[in-house]
């Protein structure tokens, strides 16, 4: 079994309890041991995910820009790429710190209030409104620079 392997003894209690189970079925064994033993907590998967190191450097990368604005919203609100991307100044309730996503933008398809730190709302305050965009951060969704 290797050290840096998380889920090799998961994966060996599972194999042992088989083996055992197939030993009880055919009469050659009488208690599984298995049985009873503690379950390795379930890893969850890193895939995706960054380390506090590799936000702060993606974030001081940021430039003001479409995309830096995107970057940094994701990070502030965890929300989806094709949601912050799409945020629209209606959506936005700046008084109460609150991004009100419709629910046709959502992947469930329910409405959800996303509550905004002070850090975001200042932000959306200070973006700019470019011509021709409904969008505060990005292009709109569909558009050939989205």
């Amino acid at each position: 079994m290797k050290r840096n392997e998380p889920d090799a003894a998961k994966r060996a209690r599972a194999t042992l309890s088989a083996i055992y189970a197939w030993l009880i079925g055919n009469g050659r064994a009488e208690p599984n041991p298995v049985v009873g033993t503690i379950e390795t907590a379930q890893r969850r998967s890193a895939a995706g995910l960054l380390s506090p190191d590799e936000i702060k450097a993606a974030l001081k990368a940021c430039r003001d820009d479409d995309f830096g604005r995107i970057v940094r919203s994701r990070t502030r609100t965890g929300q989806r790429r094709e949601e912050v991307a799409g945020m629209t100044r209606a959506e936005l309730d700046l008084a109460s710190g609150i991004w009100r996503l419709p629910g046709q933008r959502t992947k469930n398809s329910l409405l959800l209030d996303v509550p905004l730190s002070r850090a975001s709302t200042c932000s959306q305050r200070s973006s700019p409104v470019l011509a021709g965009r409904s969008c505060s951060v990005g292009a709109p969704p569909g558009s050939r620079d989205s």
